[in-house]
């Protein structure tokens, strides 16, 4: 008897056939969701597998992979029930939803494939950018994923009816007891929360995060009601130096900027002392020299630079995107609303008080003035700029780009270019010296993730095909007219610089693979901070261990203005954070990291009690601004001595036996 025929009637026999029929679907739903798993992986976390972090054949896997079991042995379930569905109608319906689960699947890894991210809303909601993700990369990816998921899917659907006719809820059964029994075993597995502690990765399949955006889409507002906090979030709120005052109808004002005095003396005293802050997008620290040697002279200019300044060790971003992290910075609060959130709302979000940095400068006399490369149209930018108080913005349709507009104008989605704007930023301080004291803030766009370098870009000699080091290089080329020129100026003197980032770059594939393990692969990561200060004698490097969420607080005390009321949950990075050491960031909604003596854990999606907490306390404090009760310049409150009570815990702090 030849084995074909040993088959057909092994086959024949129900119980055998059974298990034959089980072994395949399991087979299916292991193998697609081992796919499923490495291009996730491979997309999110190359150095994972570069590094072997993940032995791709191990129980080890399993575990991380136990997510995408699960989602497709649902699907696999819903596959074979649609199969045997006699009603001509509800099979139609059915049909209907089975392409629209298996078309979500491609879509999710071509959005991970330029991103390291599944989709979010911005492709969908902002037609210009989508040629970001649109090309022939992309269509080949989507297509070949497709391709293999409809093949599957035809599988199940040719088995069902073959073999599963009458029991199929015995076979659905059976694989549901095997990943009960696989979440039993491995939901809190040691090696598995090493590994995610380690690489702040979690590993989660593209149709659960589709349905996930699609609720937060909807459901977003009442994550920002203003809940009671319970005693346990209350201490927790006091140990990341949040002073809430519950019950006030303002209980963010608390009655400092800064507790600590200045630890660095001057070494000048002008009359007047201008401040120029340059949010370079995506500026993740790794990214120039000042911190990473790995391509020698890839910023020259930069490094120049941090040899006249100091150098900012530790300085992590605490919200993304662009919006937000100006916003963040400046105002030193944690904004509920991305740009299409404003996309969503029609434009309806209103725009609620804020103390910026913009308005303390404002009444000390200072000309206040903020540059973008971008159009006033563009992600909703210009209310949500307005919102901070400046007294002259400047986009890409103003005047002051006239000198250098390309004929064609500038591109819609981008502006322009870094080498464009940082010449308007120094004709710009040349016009602004006449007004002292000023303070300019200028936002650049060209090391945006997936951004592609005009041709008259610099690329760094060493690796001239690689575009990230382009972006990088030409950003150090484009920041040098400025800085070449600043050196030689009457501005020196009494002028501060600060070259920082808007947030942390995105982790995409080109990003992770050209700086390695010089970046943290993450939204989250170190950030550039250098600050030239001519005023002050200020050490070459400085560690901070804190966020940007403390910029504007540390620059207030770098200027030397007294305190004054204000509702900044940031603290002073030059003395006052150090009594805490410990910092957070939020990133859509529910994305959180946490910063605790210098190292960062990023939560993700991981539901833990401490992430349930920390999360709660920052939606109250995004609660508390939606409800426009962060901040009013005409209320008189009586306000509790929050600076003794910060003095008091430093003392304590550091009396305290080590």
């Amino acid at each position: 008897m030849s084995l074909s025929d040993k088959i057909k009637k092994l086959l024949k026999n129900e119980k055998y056939q059974n298990c034959f029929v089980i072994g395949i679907f399991l087979l299916l739903v292991v193998g697609i969701s081992y796919g499923e798993f490495y291009l996730y992986t491979k997309f999110k976390c190359p150095s994972c597998i570069s590094d072997k972090a993940i032995p791709l054949f191990s129980f080890q896997t399993i575990i991380l992979m136990k997510f995408f079991l699960i989602e497709n042995s649902l699907i696999a379930s819903l596959l074979m029930s649609i199969a045997l569905v006699k009603n001509k109608k509800l099979k139609t319906a059915l049909k209907i939803l089975r392409f629209v689960v298996l078309f979500i699947i491609p879509v999710q890894f071509v959005a991970m494939y330029f991103t390291g991210e599944y989709i979010k809303l911005q492709p969908i909601l902002q037609i210009r950018y989508i040629g970001f993700v649109i090309n022939p990369v992309s269509i080949g990816i989507f297509l070949s994923t497709l391709a293999l998921i409809f093949l599957i899917g035809v599988a199940i659907d040719f088995l069902s009816k073959r073999y599963c006719q009458g029991k199929f809820l015995k076979i659905i059964g059976i694989l549901f007891a095997l990943n009960i029994i696989l979440v039993y075993f491995t939901m809190n597995n040691t090696s598995a929360i090493n590994f995610k502690k380690y690489y702040s990765v979690n590993f989660y399949p593209p149709v659960r995060e589709f349905l996930k955006l699609g609720y937060l889409t909807f459901e977003k507002e009442n994550f920002y009601k203003v809940k009671k906090l319970s005693p346990e979030e209350k201490k927790l709120a006091e140990e990341y130096g949040f002073f809430i005052h519950y019950g006030k109808t303002y209980p963010l004002i608390k009655n400092f900027v800064y507790a600590s005095p200045f630890p660095f003396p001057k070494i000048k005293n002008p009359s007047k002392t201008n401040v120029i802050v340059f949010f370079v997008e995506s500026l993740s620290a790794g990214m120039v020299n000042p911190y990473n040697r790995e391509y020698e002279n890839l910023t020259p200019n930069i490094n120049d630079f941090a040899q006249n300044s100091m150098v900012v060790f530790n300085y992590y971003n605490h919200t993304y995107p662009t919006i937000p992290g100006l916003q963040g910075q400046m105002a030193s609060y944690y904004p509920p609303f991305n740009w299409y959130d404003w996309d969503l709302t029609s434009d309806d979000i209103k725009v609620n008080k804020l103390l910026s940095i913009v308005n303390v400068l404002d009444k000390k006399g200072y000309k206040t003035v903020y540059l973008t490369h971008s159009s006033e149209k563009d992600t909703f930018l210009k209310p949500q700029i307005l919102a901070l108080g400046f007294d002259k913005t400047y986009f890409a349709e103003d005047k002051i780009y006239d000198r250098y507009r390309p004929e064609k104008d500038f591109p819609e989605y981008c502006g322009a270019d870094d080498q464009t704007v940082f010449k308007v930023v120094k004709d710009l301080a040349k016009k602004l010296r006449k007004e002292t004291p000023f303070f300019l803030a200028v936002s650049t766009i060209e090391t945006h993730s997936g951004y592609k370098p005009k041709e008259n870009a610099r690329k760094y000699p060493e690796n001239p095909d690689n575009p990230v080091l382009t972006q990088v290089h030409n950003l150090d080329y484009s920041f040098g007219i400025f800085w070449q020129w600043f050196k030689n100026s009457d501005l020196k003197d009494n002028t501060i610089v600060i070259l920082t980032a808007d947030h942390a770059h995105n982790p995409t594939i080109p990003f992770n693979e050209t700086f390695k393990d010089a970046v943290s692969h993450t939204t989250f990561d170190k950030i550039c901070l250098i600050i030239h200060d001519p005023v002050h004698k200020l050490p070459k490097k400085f560690r901070v261990n804190t966020t940007s969420l403390d910029l504007v607080p540390s620059l207030i005390h770098l200027l030397g203005f007294n305190n004054f009321p204000n509702p900044w949950l940031g603290l002073s990075f030059f003395g006052d954070r150090q009594v805490f050491d410990k910092s957070l960031g939020l990133h859509n909604t529910f994305t959180l990291m946490k910063l605790e003596n210098g190292e960062m854990t990023v939560f993700d999606e991981t539901e833990t009690p401490e992430k349930t907490m920390l999360l709660n306390i920052i939606h109250f404090t995004q609660g508390i601004y939606i409800e426009n009760r962060l901040w009013n310049n005409n209320v008189n409150i009586k306000l509790e001595n929050d600076k003794k009570k910060l003095l008091n815990l430093k003392l304590r702090k550091f009396t305290l036996p080590q």
